[in-house]
């Protein structure tokens, strides 16, 4: 009896070390926009101290992780289990030699974190950079989406934003300069704000003239980034990034 009594004991105590061992610190979350006009699919390379990178090796994770596609124009790539010190490069699929962006990032465990790529072309790339602070909604009572907005249109006048139909087109934005986040507003996401919907208009400030408009995807409990992207001379879009 107390030989398997001791045997027990030092299994146990093998068991715990391998798990103290092996156990995960924790993981960032990060987000990388694509919004620069005229430029081709990004893949990234990552390099740092933290966990699942790789330091020597040059790791185009685009053509592994995005159906060797890359991360198109107008749309973007969450990624996680990046934390500490962290080298990013980007390069467009069609000349991966040449870099476009360069940088290095210091992620904190649990944090979270924006990279939006815009400028007037791929060799004249302009960069924000954000920790976003998530809002949080409980589950509890009327539901509600979060929504944040962000002018990416280099050389333009601050936007607007209001809601179509809304009396006197109320503003739900008055002035949102280029490269600034609004803050994060709570909209009605209940089963009435569901069946309605609702389509933002993007206008100039300045001019009051429509940009762009877009009509939200709502998720209740749930948080998004409406960026406006792209140029005058070749049109503006609205992209709808994740928060969640």
């Amino acid at each position: 009896m107390k030989k398997i009594i001791s045997f027990s004991v030092i299994a146990m105590s093998i068991l715990s070390s391998c798990l103290k061992t092996n156990s995960i610190s924790g993981t960032a979350a990060f987000t990388i926009v694509n919004a620069i006009p005229n430029g081709n699919p990004l893949l990234m390379n990552f390099s740092g101290s933290g966990m699942a990178k790789s330091i020597n090796a040059f790791n185009l994770y685009g053509l592994e992780n995005q159906n060797s596609g890359g991360i198109g124009f107008g749309s973007f790539f969450e990624l996680a289990s990046y934390t500490g010190r962290t080298n990013l490069t980007l390069v467009q699929n069609s000349d991966t030699l040449n870099k476009i962006f360069s940088g290095t990032f210091n992620f904190q465990i649990g944090g979270i974190y924006s990279l939006y790529l815009t400028g007037t072309d791929t060799l004249h790339v302009d960069t924000l950079f954000s920790k976003d602070i998530i809002p949080y909604f409980p589950t509890t009572g009327d539901s509600l989406t979060g929504v944040r907005f962000v002018n990416l249109v280099t050389g333009s006048n601050p936007v607007s934003v209001d809601i179509a139909g809304s009396p006197n087109n109320t503003p739900v934005l008055s002035s949102l300069p280029y490269k600034t986040f609004s803050p994060f507003q709570g909209f009605s996401a209940n089963a009435n704000a569901i069946n309605n919907g609702y389509t933002f208009e993007f206008r100039d400030a300045t001019s009051d003239s429509l940009l762009s408009t877009y009509s939200l995807n709502i998720l209740p409990f749930k948080s998004q980034t409406l960026a406006l992207y792209g140029t005058n001379a070749n049109g503006l879009s609205v992209m709808e990034v994740n928060n969640y």
